[in-house]
């Protein structure tokens, strides 16, 4: 008889026999599948506590039973696998809000996602007469004099996300939105945050706080740390000698300090 024709009661008591876990609490349909890898394409008896000796000779050799260990792993109860509904809560493509934003990727690389949601759409196309006027995604660079250059622009749907190849290393960029209508004319919609392109060399700020003590403040140092005059060994001597030579000679080669030595 297969599983599936077998009893609850029945199909429990199988499940005892094989030690499957939780088995009590699963329905009849979730202990066939349990069962399942141990009698795939088998038959089994309605009741096992019926079974002839005769019969139970021939059904061990029908009944097919996962091995009970494997040579150098511990032996594992085998693991009900339920299956898994397919997403009803899908991801949408857009979620039809007002939306644009430009981020750095390198000095050389920009990445623009937007969105524009209907009610918008429809207020311009009707404000402006615009018809089917294609929407336009343009790039904008700040100039030397605070004046603003154009530098690329993009026919792109209502939304999407889009890279920019723009070597504007340190400059400062942002994107607008908008229609151009038959003559040219560019209606903007929406313009994005402001970023400052990363620069693509080392920068020439340099750090003018001192973090360490040198020359005269030696002696303090080390009496703040218990030490005295007579105490200091040849290391420590040679250690003071040169930071007082630092702070009265700008640039010390090794091999001029040696000669002076």
């Amino acid at each position: 008889m297969e599983l599936n024709k077998l009893t609850k009661i029945e199909l429990l008591k199988l499940a005892t026999e094989k030690a499957i876990p939780n088995r009590t609490k699963l329905l009849k349909g979730e202990l066939i599948k349990a069962l399942e890898p141990y009698f795939s394409g088998k038959t089994v008896t309605a009741s096992t506590d019926k079974i002839s000796p005769s019969k139970a000779s021939k059904a061990k050799k029908t009944i097919t039973t996962a091995p009970s260990s494997n040579v150098g792993y511990e032996s594992k109860k085998p693991v009900t696998i339920f299956q898994i509904k397919k997403d009803e809560y899908p991801i949408p493509e857009y979620y039809n809000m007002d939306t644009l934003v430009i981020l750095p990727v390198d000095p050389s690389k920009e990445y623009v996602y937007w969105e524009l949601s209907d009610k918008t759409i429809y207020k311009v196309r009707q404000q402006y007469k615009l018809g089917n006027a294609p929407l336009v995604l343009k790039l904008y660079k700040q100039a030397s004099d605070f004046s603003t250059d154009e530098i690329s622009s993009v026919e792109v749907s209502r939304f999407g996300n889009w890279f920019f190849d723009i070597y504007a290393p340190s400059s400062v960029l942002w994107a607008e939105l908008g229609f151009i209508d038959e003559n040219g004319v560019f209606y903007s919609v929406l313009k994005s945050n402001s970023i400052r392109m990363p620069a693509d060399k080392v920068s020439d700020i340099i750090d003018d706080e001192t973090w360490m003590t040198i020359g005269h403040n030696i002696d303090k140092l080390y009496g703040l740390s218990g030490l005295h005059k007579t105490d200091l060994g040849a290391s420590q001597t040679m250690h003071k000698t040169i930071l007082r030579q630092l702070t009265t000679v700008n640039t010390v080669s090794s091999s001029s300090f040696m000669k002076d030595k």
